[in-house]
């Protein structure tokens, strides 16, 4: 299955990130542009929230290099990688396509649907984070984005997501409308005594301030 591909049904777009990313034997342009017209500013911006501009500049060929079939010159993280900047550049390149009836969040019909299955399993824990915010809450934050996340859902997930559905071992299914419902109790009271915290802080240096 392609790691990008678009489904059109009842005008609704989709990209797809597939945790088993597929690489074509072509460059890693072609590999990410895809199908897709190329456009120079929304390319490096995909390049950027993947992670991946660091390791084209340190490739001789840099972003015309051949990867081979299956991706076979790639580390599973940089293959990761890849498939993730073709599902972002897809996404906006549908954005581009479709006419802006709204700038709130996730509000516009006629906006891009993502689906992200597990998209930070094969990277490492920095790398992951700099994709989640530069790619997931940043170049996405248009459109509704779906995602399945097996680690690091009480760092990332809860704090960007709108809906938390969880499946159980016994096989039901949860659905919170507000995603710090899903932390365990404990959990759950550290981080409200911390925002109380941070809003504490918040408040003396602003009285701080008007006072001087």
């Amino acid at each position: 299955t392609n790691t990008a591909i678009r489904v059109h049904r009842h005008s609704q777009k989709i990209s797809f990130f597939s945790q088993t990313p597929q690489i074509f034997n072509n460059t890693i342009r072609e590999n990410i542009v895809f199908d897709e017209t190329y456009d120079e500013e929304r390319y490096q911006q995909v390049l950027h929230a993947s992670c991946l501009d660091i390791d084209i500049q340190n490739m001789l060929q840099g972003d015309q290099t051949n990867l081979g079939e299956r991706g076979i010159n790639l580390s599973g993280g940089q293959k990761a990688r890849v498939a993730f900047a073709r599902c972002l550049y897809s996404a906006t390149s549908m954005l581009a396509t479709q006419p802006t009836t709204s700038t709130t969040h996730h509000t516009a019909p006629s906006c891009p649907l993502v689906l992200l299955d597990d998209p930070l399993s094969a990277v490492d824990v920095e790398v992951g984070r700099k994709m989640w915010h530069r790619g997931v809450v940043g170049i996405l934050n248009r459109m509704t984005v779906v995602v399945v996340m097996s680690s690091r859902v009480d760092e990332l997930l809860l704090p960007s997501a709108d809906k938390i559905v969880t499946l159980t071992s016994a096989g039901t299914i949860n659905v919170a409308e507000r995603p710090n419902q899903m932390l365990p109790s404990s959990d759950r009271k550290e981080k409200e005594g911390k925002d109380k915290a941070d809003d504490l802080v918040e408040t003396i240096d602003t009285i701080e301030t008007e006072t001087q």
